[in-house]
Formats: structure tokens, sequence, C-alpha cells
């Protein structure tokens, strides 16, 4: 194995915010399964998807737009200075959301702090991605700067309404992120399997651009607010969306072969999150018929973002 040096672990994002990413969703999954139990710390539904999908996701979504994003953008890799600012900043959000389970204004700040993350965020990526725009227009190069940016958004609507802030940080943002990587992942690495006939199809982009805002309205109604406090969503218009959704993930894996995939640790991973991805916009579309729990498709969202 290469030798791990100071300089190497601390220019290497993932080598950071990958171990934080896996620590605070297990922290943060056991404390909540302990509040269930009637023995664990004061929290609700809110505070503990505040600290899964911004803390816990959103560690190891930034610890991987670091590590990989410049390099299929041809852009220069993060420095001590990015990895340490980022980091410190990251772990600071999870200390203020943790600490905001007993005082509520560490809850704000933890918001505050994490939409200034963000918004930094899409600033970095939209300067590694507008150069690549003149030679791909790939849909990673476009909307991981847009899908940061809504995240930053997410994270301020979150302070009046943290349901409809976790939500529109959940499908306008993490869960675009998460599909469109993806997308360019899977095929690449499945390319030498034997059998593998799939490849990466065309006309992604637009589609995402039009079903996700209706995903979102959907979600949060006209009225900007969630329209149910217990993760039910607008009926109608999100289902619809969510199908259309769920559409275009198959369309995207047709020809991909995950029998083939599953032989390999790191493809297996990759198919398991589609899936995961694809259960949770079939859980979304099925819900206004009661056919599902309401929140079924937030989980599977948030285990396909896990992997």
């Amino acid at each position: 194995m290469p030798t791990v040096t100071p300089t190497r672990f601390w220019s290497e994002p993932y080598r950071v915010l990958f171990p934080l990413a896996a620590a605070v969703g297990a922290g943060g999954a056991a404390a909540w399964t302990a509040t269930l139990a009637g023995s664990g710390p004061p929290t609700n539904t809110a505070q503990h998807g505040l600290l899964l999908l911004f803390g816990a996701i959103g560690s190891g979504i930034i610890g991987f737009l670091g590590t990989a994003f410049p390099r299929q953008n041809q852009g220069a890799r993060p420095g001590r200075a990015w990895v340490s600012a980022v980091s410190g900043t990251q772990l600071s959000v999870i200390a203020l959301l943790v600490a905001g389970w007993w005082w509520p204004g560490a809850q704000s700040a933890a918001l505050v702090l994490s939409a200034a993350l963000w918004a930094g965020i899409a600033v970095w990526a939209g300067r590694i991605a507008w150069p690549s725009l003149g030679r791909q227009s790939d849909p990673t190069t476009v909307l991981v700067p847009l899908c940061a940016a809504a995240v930053a958004v997410a994270c301020g609507w979150a302070l009046f309404t943290p349901r409809s802030g976790l939500r529109l940080a959940l499908y306008a943002g993490f869960v675009p992120i998460a599909f469109v990587l993806l997308d360019r992942m899977l095929p690449f690495f499945s390319r030498k399997l034997p059998g593998f006939d799939g490849h990466r199809k065309g006309g992604l982009m637009p589609m995402l651009v039009g079903l996700i805002p209706l995903r979102v309205y959907g979600e949060l109604g006209p009225s900007g607010r969630s329209i149910d406090p217990d993760l039910v969503g607008n009926g109608s218009l999100a289902g619809l969306a969510s199908l259309g959704l769920l559409v275009v993930v198959l369309r995207q894996a047709h020809g991909w072969r995950p029998l083939i995939g599953l032989k390999e640790p790191l493809v297996a991973v990759l198919h398991f999150g589609w899936m995961a991805f694809a259960a949770g916009f079939a859980a979304d579309a099925l819900m206004p018929l009661g056919l599902t729990l309401p929140g079924a498709g937030l989980h599977f969202h948030t285990l396909g973002l896990l992997t």
C-alpha cells in the first residue's frame, strides 16, 4: 500500500470526510434508535433528518466531489487549505446540529454555517466546471454546481421549516448529484466486465431539469411549506414526477446487466445505490395511492446516498 503522508492525507478529501460521514451516520442512527426506545437524547424527526442529511450524507458527498469532480473535469485538485477549511466547517456544522438537540439556537447556527459552506462548494464546483463546458456538456458538469447551490438554499429554507428544507436538499440537491455521478461511474467501471453491453444514454439532463422542479414543487406545495409534517408530501403531482423519475432511472440502467456487476464489489455497491434510488422513486409514486408508508421513499433515497 502507498504511504499516506500528512500532505497527501490533507489533499485527498475522502480520507477526512468519508470517515466523518460514517461516524456521524452510525452515531445519528444509534441516537435515533435510542430515542425511539425512550432512552435517547431529546431529538425529533426533523433534527434526526438534519443531522443525517446535512451531517453524514453531506460529508460523504463533499468528500466525493472534492476527490472526483476535479479529475472528471481536468481541474486542479484541492489543496491542504481547501480540505482543512471544508472539513473544519463541516465538523462545526455537525457539532452544532448535535448541540441543537438541547439548544435550538445551535441548530439555526448550524444551518447558516452549512448554507455558507454549500454556497462556497457551488462556487468552487462552478469554477472547475466552467472551462469544461466548451469541451463537454456532461450532466455532472452542469448539474453539480447548480445542485450544490440548491443545497445552500435548502439550508436557509430549513431555518423556517426544517422538513421542507430537508426535502428541498434531498430532491433538488443530493439525489440529483448522486444520480448523475452514478450514471457516469456505473458504465465506466462496468465496461470491461464480460458480457456488459450498456452505455450512458443521452438526454438525461433535460429530463432531470424538467422533472426535478415538478418533484420539488409537488413536495412543498404552492405555499412553499410541506403539506404534511409526517413526510407525506403533496400527493398527485409529487407522485407523477416520481413516476417520471423512476422511468428515467430504468431507462438509464437498461443494458447495464446488474447480475454481471454483482461479481465486482465496487460495481455491486454502485448497482445497489442505483436500485435504492429506483425503489425510492417507486415508493414516492405509490405513496399517494396509499400503497407505501409515509417516508419510505425518503429512506430509500437516503440508503442510496449512503452507498
